[in-house]
């Protein structure tokens, strides 16, 4: 039987040398030109997780010398960092602005961030830390929402985390790290490794909130914010 399917594909071989070209040629167009489009799409119509059509991303920066405007009395770091708390402080009191948040390196919408990975059964699952300034208001500005057994994205903002460990999650993180916990407030990301001793430093969940999509050109990402003190404007 066998020898007889050789025999009937070699008496083809042209006709199945075209057909084994086509499917060739068909591979390297869906890899090289419709895969990629296709995973541009999805990323293209990922929601961003956060209220992006009434945010608007302030830069401060400092006249140089030379400039119009310099004035070498205020170039000094607490005259600088005095100034940009003045107008932070005036975009606050602003009666046409919801809500103001102090933005870190590692903020939504960038594409820097910092890295940790965690330890599920037999494997290591990459996750996107961010920064944020604690009590700053940081999910609410940004309209994040929180998932039902967290605390609010209003409490999210405000609360003072007590300690350094103390991170928000998102959906598809606390899914992945705690599959069959109904609710992952107080567990922690690092518990799975073994002979684990909880520290003030670990990663204590403290929130749970839906899926952001960080960096846009790239889809929803496993994302942690963590909280830090607050750091003086330059």
């Amino acid at each position: 039987m066998f020898k007889l399917i050789i025999k009937n594909l070699w008496s083809r071989r042209k006709r199945n040398g075209w057909l084994l070209a086509e499917l060739m040629l068909v591979t390297v167009v869906a890899w090289v030109i419709i895969d990629p489009l296709v995973m541009a799409v999805v990323v293209k119509t990922t929601p961003y997780g956060y209220d992006t059509d009434r945010l608007v991303d302030i830069s401060m920066g400092s006249y140089s010398y030379g400039m119009s405007g310099y004035d070498e009395s205020q170039t000094d770091s607490a005259s600088m960092a005095e100034n940009a708390m003045r107008i932070y402080n005036r975009l606050k009191s602003n009666p046409q602005i919801e809500s103001v948040t102090r933005k870190t390196y590692t903020g939504l919408g960038g594409t820097s961030y910092s890295s940790n990975s965690f330890k599920v059964d037999t494997v290591y699952i990459m996750s996107r830390t961010i920064s944020f300034t604690r009590g700053d208001n940081y999910f609410t500005t940004h309209g994040i929402k929180s998932l039902p057994g967290s605390p609010s994205a209003e409490e999210l903002s405000t609360m003072s985390y007590a300690s350094p460990g103390e991170c928000v999650i998102t959906e598809s993180l606390a899914k992945l790290m705690f599959p069959s916990v109904p609710n992952p407030i107080g567990h922690y990301l690092n518990e799975n490794i073994e002979d684990f001793q909880p520290d003030e430093w670990d990663f204590k969940v403290v929130g749970v909130v839906e899926d952001v999509r960080p960096d846009p050109f790239q889809s929803v990402a496993l994302t942690i914010f963590s909280p830090r003190e607050a750091l003086p404007l330059d």
